[in-house]
């Protein structure tokens, strides 16, 4: 089972920049699913690429990922170095599935 779960995105200001209720309603829910999360121990973490590109240079061989799909694959969600998900944030299926926890509303 995974330990930690990153989610990289773009944003304005800040890691909740927000462009429409739907975008707010789907981070408000993710936020309750890395709770759930983190009470079993598994890390769910959002890091905003523009405050923090250093954290995103960091996964092996992401550079060569980026050249070849471009910049409109986020959100990119890593788990164990590796992209599991892009352009669009985890369901609570998904999250269920990678880390073996139930997550449901």
């Amino acid at each position: 089972m995974t330990r930690k779960i990153t989610i990289f995105e773009m944003g304005g200001c800040c890691s909740t920049s927000l462009t429409s209720p739907e975008t707010y309603s789907e981070l408000q829910r993710l936020d309750r699913d890395a709770d759930i999360l983190r009470n079993n121990g598994v890390e769910l973490i959002r890091i905003n690429v523009a405050m923090k590109p250093d954290l995103l240079a960091q996964i092996p061989n992401i550079d060569d990922y980026l050249s070849d799909k471009g910049i409109d694959i986020f959100p990119l969600t890593i788990m164990e170095n590796k992209v599991i998900k892009e352009k669009e944030y985890p369901t609570q299926a998904e999250l269920t599935a990678w880390t073996g926890i139930e997550i449901k509303e």
